[in-house]
């Protein structure tokens, strides 16, 4: 079963559950503000994907509004991950688990090559 990690409210998660949706593709929404991340979760996209980094969105909102010494925290895996598990808005979204792959942002080409 895919699962979708996002937000309701984010445009980018709209757009990929629009797709999934027309594309009949069964999925599972994860509302990351609601339900949370796990520690092991967040360890797991770690573990598949190339730099950690990417999962984390330094556009959003939530991020503009913490403090310096917060967004210093984030520097390292360890402090970007205590900071995704505490405020999970700041994950990247969409992410997309296929289950054999691990999808972070919103790529049409991507999700058409792999997903259908």
């Amino acid at each position: 079963m895919i699962i979708l990690y996002g937000i309701n409210t984010c445009s980018t998660v709209k757009k990929a559950r629009n797709w999934l949706t027309s594309n009949q593709i069964d999925y599972q929404f994860h509302d990351v503000r609601v339900a949370g991340l796990s520690m092991a979760l967040l360890e797991s996209f770690v573990a598949r994907v190339d730099d950690w980094s990417c999962l984390l969105n330094k556009k959003s909102t939530s991020w503009r509004a913490m403090s310096p010494e917060l967004q210093c925290s984030a520097m390292t895996l360890e402090g970007a991950l205590l900071l995704l598990e505490t405020y999970p808005t700041l994950l990247k979204r969409p992410i997309i688990d296929s289950g054999t792959h691990l999808f972070v942002g919103f790529d049409l080409a991507v999700y058409e090559r792999h997903l259908l």
